[in-house]
This record gives C-alpha cells, structure tokens and sequence, in this order.
C-alpha cells in the first residue's frame, strides 16, 4: 500500500485535533436542527393562516425537510470544502517545510505517492464525516421535501467537490522553491475567492430538490431522464479530469528538478484533450443530426477554448523551470532520432514547455476547424473571424507575459526563475486593474490599452486586429528573449545520447 497514506491514516486517527473537529461537527448539526425546527415550524404556521390565493397571501412555505436539508449541507460543505482542505494543507506544509518531505528522506516512493497518499487520507476522513453527518440528513427525509435519492447525491456531490479541494491544497503545499508562508498565503487567497464551495452540498440538495418538485415524483426523477443523467455523467467526468489535471501539475511542482517532471502533466493534459474532444465530436454529430445548421458548433468551439485556458496554464506553470537540460533526462533519452524528436516535446528539455504548446494549440484549432467544415459545410457566423481574432490576441498576451519574465530573469538573476509563475499572475492582475484605476472619473477605461483582456474582448472590430499584432510582437519578444536557452536545449536534447552538449543542470 501507498506509504504516505498508511501513515496519514494512522496520524488521523490519533489527532485530537480530527476527533475533536468530528465532535464538533455533529454538535453544529444538533444545534442547528435544535434551533432551526421550532422557528421553521412557526414560521410555516404563521404563513398558512392566510390562503395563498386571497388577497394579501403569502406564497406557500417550502417542505421544512427541504429547508434544514440546506442547512446541514451547508455545514457539511463548510466542513468538507474548506477546514479539511486547510487541515491536509497544514499538515503537508509542516513536513515539507524546505520543499522536501520527511517520508520522501526515508523511502523510495515517487512524488505521485505522497500527493496521492495525502489526498486520499483527506477523502478518508471526508467520508466519516459524511457518514456521521447521514443521521441528520436522513432527518429531512422524514420532515419531507426531499427523498433519500436527493440526500445521497447532495452527500456525493460535496464529496467531488472536496476531492478538488483537495488536490489544490496539495498543489499549493507541493512546490519545492516556495517558503511556507508564500504557500500559506497562496491557499488563503485561494479559499478568500473560491469558498463559495462550502455551500456546495446544501446547493446541491436544494437544486436536486427543486429540480423534482417541478414534476410529479420525488425530487431524484430527474437524474432518471437523459438530459439530466447525461449532465450528471459529463460534470462528473469534468470533475475527475480538474482532479487529474491537479494531481499531475501537484507532482510536477514536488518532483526534484533533475527529473523529467514535465512528462506526467503533459501526457496527462494529451490524454483529456483526445478524450474530450472525442466527446465533442459525438455531441457536435448528434446536435447536427437532431437540430441542424449551427446547432453543433457550440460544443467544439467550448472544448477549443476550455483546452486552450489549460495550455496556457500549463506553459506558465513550467515557465518557472530552471535553465538547462537535467543529466538525468539526457541520459534517459531515447537512441533513435526519431524517438527523441517524438518525445521531445513531452520532456523537460524545452523552456516552458513552447513547442508541446505550439502543437496542441495548432492542433486544437486545426481540429475544431475541421470538425466544424465537415458537420457545417464551411459556413461560418458573421462574427466568427472577429471572435477567433480576438480570442488569439487574448491568449498571446497571457503566454508573452511568462515569457518575457523568465528572458529577463535568464538575464539578469537566473536564481529567481522559479518565480516566474507567480510573477506573471501578479503582472496579469496588475494589467487588468491599472487600465482601470486610470479612467477613475473619466469614463469607461481604454479598450484599447495592451494585455487589458476585457479590452480585448470589449473592443469594436477594427480594433481587434491592433491588439492581435501588439500581442504576438509581445510573445516573439518573449522567445527571442529566450532563443539562446531554446537553441542549447534543442541542440543538448537531439544530439546523440554519448554527447549530451553544454545544456546540462548539475541538479
């Protein structure tokens, strides 16, 4: 077995402090059932006096079962999404205190297995939580308004939605370069702007609920038709790829820099993009089929764009990489030539990750173009080369930026480039709120302002095209910053493995 998780588990166990946290939970649960039972019941009494059809009626009170049900999802959300992320997250950053597990000393398990160790402790935990919080769901089911269908999926959903939690705790407690309070203080902001997550589960009973009384059975009947039992199977499988995807990024930021740590997220990201776009396909044929002329093209164009967002997001996390070619993945490269050119583009030996990137932007759009030629017939909307024009200009803005940073950096202090990715997201913000604080009492701010995105997108269409040609100056300005790097690594990575060049890390 997986030895961070056994010694997760044995840790857990003994802690006061998630024994305690497990007390208080189903404490807040009968506190809150105490409190909230007689007011609701009053309250229901006080509305039902009046008919709700005469004049001055109030509209009929909600299943007292469907109200509580929020109420102790609520809890249970706040519980699951985010104490327990923090608790995982504060116990990973005080054993990686130098970006180096105290495990990781004393065995030979891979950083996959301390990333999947600690997350899989966490769900442990999360489902005694679930399962000492069933008591009090199963409570609404007898109050009414729900039934045990809606319990169980609301219990489900928040789940999933601390499994992502998780994974991104580990992701911002992985990085080797980063002290614990940039790590403390990246998770907090992080919660500060995506803890509206706590409430998951209570929103989920709630929209379960009222999905159903819409109809004539329980509220679980609509998972039971295809609309929403596809919805339900396409948003599980997004979850479990944000879960992938965070997990391979995770093990990329713990691994040592003299591995090919560039690999995993890359094959991982290849893998979701072929998948899904096999999805999007299907539902571009079936749309075309059932609805017609543009019906299909929605689906393609979403999957171009979702996959995009992530390859950029990729290239900036391994911007921060440091300069050079680790020995060690020269000296697992494969003989052939030809092997190494296909494999090339995975590895750790590009700067950024620019020719992986390069590929599967060119090859996401060759794809959607072609699905979209082949279904529709090669029409295309009126707007549609002023969308795709601003949307390149958008994306170049946000890969130029990383790479400018890091062709300074390579120059001026080469040590700081594991800063890279936090530089740019900060360089990014600041972009975006300066055009704004600069129009402070003189109107709408300048669409036409550089890397400003909602300019971007909020620009007539003459303009567009300006911001197009300044972004992709911006990113060439990048690369040829960077062009020597580019060059020693090309030159390091393809020549024959008995001569590794210059391009090597001692690290």
């Amino acid at each position: 077995m997986n030895p961070y998780l056994i010694k997760e588990l044995r840790q857990l166990t003994r802690s006061k402090v998630v024994s305690g946290g497990l007390v208080l939970l189903l404490f807040g649960q009968l506190l809150a059932a105490a409190i909230a039972i007689p007011a609701l019941s009053k309250v229901t009494t006080a509305m039902s006096v009046v008919p709700a059809g005469a004049p001055g009626g109030m509209p009929p009170a909600p299943p007292l079962g469907l109200i509580l049900g929020g109420v102790f999802g609520g809890i249970l959300g706040l519980a699951l999404c985010l104490v327990l992320p923090l608790l995982v997250f504060g116990r990973f950053v005080a054993e990686n205190p130098k970006g180096r597990t105290t495990v990781e000393l004393a065995t030979a398990a891979p950083p996959s297995a301390a990333i999947d160790g600690k997350v899989q402790a966490g769900l442990v935990l999360a489902a005694a939580l679930v399962a000492g919080s069933l008591p009090f769901q199963l409570l609404c089911v007898a109050l009414r308004g729900v039934d045990f269908v809606s319990v169980l999926l609301s219990c489900a959903a928040t789940l999933l939605a601390c499994s992502i939690q998780l994974h991104f705790a580990a992701l911002f407690a992985a990085p080797r370069t980063a002290s614990a309070g940039r790590r403390w203080a990246a998770m907090i902001l992080f919660l500060f702007f995506f803890g509206n997550y706590a409430l998951f589960g209570g929103v989920t009973m709630a929209v379960a609920a009222a999905a159903g009384a819409h109809g004539a059975g329980p509220s679980s009947l609509w998972l039971r038709t295809g609309g929403g039992a596809w919805g339900a199977a396409l948003g599980l499988a997004a979850a479990v790829s944000l879960n992938l995807l965070l997990r391979a990024q995770a093990v990329r930021a713990l691994a040592p820099p003299s591995t090919d740590r560039d690999r995993v997220p890359r094959l991982t990201l290849l893998a979701l993009w072929a998948g899904w776009g096999l999805v999007a396909a299907g539902q571009a044929l079936w749309a075309r089929v059932r609805h017609g002329a543009f019906a299909s093209s929605a689906g393609i164009w979403a999957w171009a764009a979702v996959f995009a967002a992530a390859l950029a997001l990729s290239h900036l996390a391994a911007a921060g990489a440091p300069p050079g070619i680790p020995r060690r993945v020269l000296a697992e490269r494969p003989a052939g030539r030809f092997a190494r050119r296909r494999r090339f583009p995975l590895s750790a030996g590009f700067p950024g990750g620019t020719v992986f990137l390069g590929q599967m932007l060119l090859g996401t759009l060759l794809a959607a173009f072609g699905t979209f030629a082949l279904l529709e017939g090669g029409a295309l909307p009126t707007d549609f080369g002023t969308n795709l024009v601003r949307a390149a200009a958008a994306l170049l803005y946000v890969l130029a930026v990383p790479t400018i940073l890091r062709g300074v950096l390579l120059r001026v202090a080469p040590a700081r480039l594991h800063n890279v990715p936090g530089l740019s997201v900060l360089l990014l913000l600041l972009l975006q709120i300066l055009p704004a604080l600069l129009s402070i009492g003189h109107g709408q701010p300048p669409l036409g302002f550089p890397f400003f995105l909602p300019g971007v997108f909020g620009c007539e269409a003459d303009v567009a095209p300006i911001h197009l040609v300044f972004a992709a100056l911006a990113f060439l300005g990048g690369l040829a910053g960077v062009s020597s790097e580019i060059v020693s690594s090309l030159r390091a990575y393809l020549a024959p493995p008995a001569s590794s060049g210059r391009a090597t890390s001692d690290e």
